[in-house]
């Protein structure tokens, strides 16, 4: 009875009350079985054993010890070696074995220990295999695909996203299932495919809450819609996913991701009040040694950011230290690289300050070496470099790597470095160009601290981040003005694409779009009708 009600807590999202009923279950069994009810009484510990070790990491613990025991309370079998046929067997041992190691499996990738990881993914994906459990062989493969995602290889991780998920839906394990749209929306992040992992994430919610999943799994969704939602820019969605998924009260380790979420939503809207006070709520959630850092690494990041945002320096450079430390950070490249950018700036906020010194040079040296196997780790790989130079060259990729992926907000910040840049050589009518779309990005998403560092950068030198007047009527949108501009001083688009950061083809769309909005035939008609109208005086 009570076993039952520990899973059904585990599924329900209830962690604290089902780690009671686990515990009650555990106490109850005989510890010292023989016979032949031995291997039976056996399997059932260490599945509840499983059971518990899963509540105990959803309420924001390691849980590795109850694992661990499971697993050895059920010795080796000789199937466990991988290069024994993949044959089916009936013996429960070899299937519970399996299941065990899968879930195992999955935890340590999550805790940071990814060969071993690896290694128990592989053993239960050939002991599922020997047992014909589809759902266990799901698991096993999610680790799987994890790892091909983490390692830049983005299509053997679909691939193997995709066998997951029929093999969990022929399994009829709609927790499985769900953990492999996480791993999927993961997977498409690290790709840079934002819209792409929105809509598995979307889907993969509604999957959870027809199975009754919605307080579990479905919370990790949830998280990662938001995320996904606010990288795209759609701030109000992502934040209704994630108080929609907060109301219903999910365990503390998924509560602590979800508001981190909320923290980063709410820095953006520059409510630092409300950004700390989720980091801290987030931080009460989890236990101080708990080392899941794909849940940390954005926590650390947002915590570190609101130390800047609220002129704490001295917690800013702490934070900063403790997180340059980890002698884990470069194993998970995809959640170190903002965290390198927000301490790059927190480096040169610091500035000469005392509590700086040396924390410039180990950043240099981490964005030197920190692996950035997708384009989306290339792109923030580009705005460290940026951080880190007053070359325009620089400026320039990181501005080209995230208009490629289309993410407003860094995309902003890194117009904003391209206007100085510009603006330290003299070319102020690429500045007040930059600056204008920064703008307009700023404006959109909102991001009011954004808005205010482009009012103050073109007041100080007098530019101004409006169209220009004599263009306003003509329908043409502020990146086509941009352009627009170009074609009348005779650029060709190639050269426009290069003072405007973006390819010849695209300013080459834009040029096409201006001349039907305009309603004339040539570049030479559009140039004509700016002077005329003299757009640009």
């Amino acid at each position: 009875m009570a076993a039952a009600a520990a899973r059904a807590a585990l599924d329900a999202g209830q962690a604290l009350r089902g780690i009671a009923h686990a515990t009650t279950a555990l106490d109850l069994l005989d510890t010292t079985p023989t016979g032949p009810a031995a291997p039976a009484a056996a399997a059932r510990r260490a599945l509840l054993l499983e059971t518990r070790s899963l509540l105990k990491h959803r309420a924001g613990q390691d849980g590795l010890d109850d694992l661990r025991e499971a697993v050895r309370t059920l010795p080796d079998t000789p199937t466990d070696t991988p290069t024994a046929p993949d044959t089916p067997t009936d013996a429960p041992a070899v299937a519970v074995r399996a299941r065990l190691l899968a879930t195992l499996a999955s935890r340590l990738w999550v805790l940071t220990h990814h060969h071993e990881a690896l290694g128990h993914a592989e053993t239960a994906l050939h002991l599922a295999r020997r047992a014909g459990d589809p759902g266990v062989q799901a698991l096993a493969l999610a680790t799987l695909a994890a790892h091909a995602s983490h390692t830049g290889n983005p299509d053997q991780a679909r691939a193997h996203c995709d066998t997951a998920a029929r093999l969990a839906a022929e399994a009829g394990d709609d927790d499985t299932a769900a953990l492999v749209a996480v791993v999927a929306c993961v997977t498409h992040k690290a790709d840079g495919r934002y819209e792409d992992a929105a809509t598995a994430a979307r889907h993969g919610l509604d999957a959870a809450r027809r199975a009754g999943l919605a307080g579990s799994r479905g919370a990790v969704l949830a998280a990662v819609l938001a995320d996904a939602l606010t990288h795209l820019g759609h701030h109000d969605q992502a934040r209704t996913a994630a108080d929609d998924a907060l109301a219903l009260d999910p365990p503390p380790l998924y509560r602590a991701v979800l508001l981190t979420c909320l923290g980063t939503l709410a820095l953006t809207a520059d409510d630092t009040g409300a950004a700390t006070e989720a980091a801290a709520h987030a931080e009460r959630l989890l236990t101080p040694h708990y080392t899941g850092r794909e849940f940390l690494l954005p926590l650390h990041d947002l915590q570190l950011r609101t130390a800047l945002a609220t002129g704490d320096h001295t917690r800013a450079a702490h934070l900063l230290r403790t997180a340059l430390a980890d002698p884990h950070l470069a194993d998970h490249p995809a959640l170190a690289w903002p965290l390198a950018h927000t301490g790059l700036l927190t480096a040169q906020t610091l500035h000469p300050d005392p509590a700086a010194a040396g924390l410039t040079t180990t950043l240099t040296a981490l964005v030197e070496h920190l692996p950035a196997p997708g384009p989306l780790q290339q792109a923030h790989r580009a705005s460290c470099r940026a951080l880190l130079s007053t070359e325009a060259a620089a400026q320039h990729a990181a501005v080209t790597a995230w208009r490629t992926l289309a993410h407003p907000h860094p995309l902003a910040e890194a117009l904003l470095r391209a206007a100085d840049a510009a603006l330290a050589t003299g070319e102020r009518t690429a500045a007040e160009e930059f600056l204008r779309e920064a703008d307009t990005l700023a404006t959109a998403l909102p991001a009011p601290a954004l808005t205010r560092h482009t009012a103050r950068l073109a007041a100080r030198h007098r530019l101004t981040t409006t169209a220009p007047e004599g263009a306003q009527g003509l329908g043409l949108t502020p990146r086509e003005t941009d352009v627009l501009r170009l074609v009348a001083q005779g650029h060709s688009n190639r050269a426009i694409g290069e003072a405007l950061f973006i390819s010849a083809k695209t300013a080459g769309v834009h040029a096409s779009n201006i001349l039907a909005k305009l309603a004339v035939t040539s570049r030479t008609e559009a140039a004509a009708l700016a002077h005329h109208r003299r757009l640009f005086d």
